[in-house]
């Protein structure tokens, strides 16, 4: 192991922290030369560097610290939970504080959603989902149905899986995927609307090429269409109204996908979400990430437990 170089003074931390970590999206070509904020704490909504400016941290980190930083009631929850049990392994023991929290969450819940499965990270968590999926067929002997719908602007994940299914094309450079199961519609971007077409006729549009897209994989080999409620890191694109249930029905109708949707959304909004029945009675298996709730979970219905 080589020996390291001595530790650079902390105000000169700046750009010599890329001697050490490697950024997420880091263009490798400017790699020390980027004049990087070096935050030193935060506070609320504000984040501190190292010559005290304070800066309003809008996205709230990424989307999961939008109740704000340092927040009591939370370092004490999570102090009093470390300090009693900081893990039990959910592949031999149970736990009651598991127990009590899957409870409350499936009562926001639709249909027979009504088991959680915890996971680590959003992208475990969309893998997890999709290979429920593909399970759920392979006990029902259909082996072909494998093939994964997803759309262009969206995230899915950093995982092979999840990043294969996601859809912004400057995270795909130079990467490998898994495109022999994953195919991509586009975008639902009210934005990039002809200006010839009506906001319904956009919809019906978008509709139809999901249904076109089954068609020509083939509904017998198609097993998931996965979408956001809303395309967020993508662009934060709400679809036109009534696209959540349209697509649905042609998922329920052509009898062939897995309605999966993944959520950058507060409880509040997803409870909205859910409530005004925007996309009905989900198909089989649901899994949110919901970000400001620091949550990862699949939901999983009864059905997938009667697949035997």
């Amino acid at each position: 192991m080589p020996k390291s170089t001595s530790q650079s003074a902390k105000n000169d931390l700046k750009n010599t922290l890329d001697d050490r970590i490697l950024h997420p999206w880091q263009y490798l070509e400017y790699r020390g030369e980027d004049d990087r904020t070096f935050i030193d704490k935060s506070e609320g909504i504000y984040l501190y560097d190292k010559t005290g400016k304070k800066l309003i941290d809008g996205p709230g980190g990424m989307w999961n610290v939008n109740v704000g930083h340092g927040v009591k009631e939370i370092a004490d929850a999570v102090y009093n939970q470390i300090t009693k049990m900081p893990y039990a392994s959910p592949f031999t023991e149970s736990t009651e504080i598991a127990h009590d929290y899957a409870s409350r969450l499936v009562q926001y819940a639709p249909g027979d959603l009504k088991r959680i499965f915890f996971t680590s990270g959003g992208s475990s968590a969309v893998d997890s989902a999709l290979r429920f999926v593909m399970f759920y067929n392979n006990i029902l002997g259909r082996k072909e149905k494998k093939q994964i719908i997803s759309r262009n602007d969206a995230y899915h994940g950093s995982t092979f899986l999840g990043a294969s299914c996601s859809g912004k094309e400057r995270d795909k450079n130079n990467f490998d995927f898994a495109s022999n199961i994953v195919h991509h519609i586009s975008s639902p971007n009210p934005f990039r609307k002809p200006d010839d077409l009506t906001d319904e006729e956009f919809c019906d549009l978008k509709v139809q090429e999901l249904e076109n897209k089954i068609i020509e994989i083939g509904a017998d080999k198609v097993a998931a269409f996965i979408a956001e409620p809303i395309l967020a890191s993508g662009g934060v694109i709400v679809p036109p109204k009534g696209y959540h249930k349209k697509t649905h029905e042609i998922c329920k109708n052509m009898m062939c996908c897995i309605f999966l949707m993944k959520s950058s959304l507060a409880l509040e909004d997803l409870v909205t979400f859910l409530h005004q029945k925007i996309i009905l009675i989900l198909h089989q298996i649901l899994f949110f990430w919901l970000r400001g709730l620091h949550l990862d979970m699949c939901l999983v219905e009864q059905l997938l437990y009667q697949s035997d």
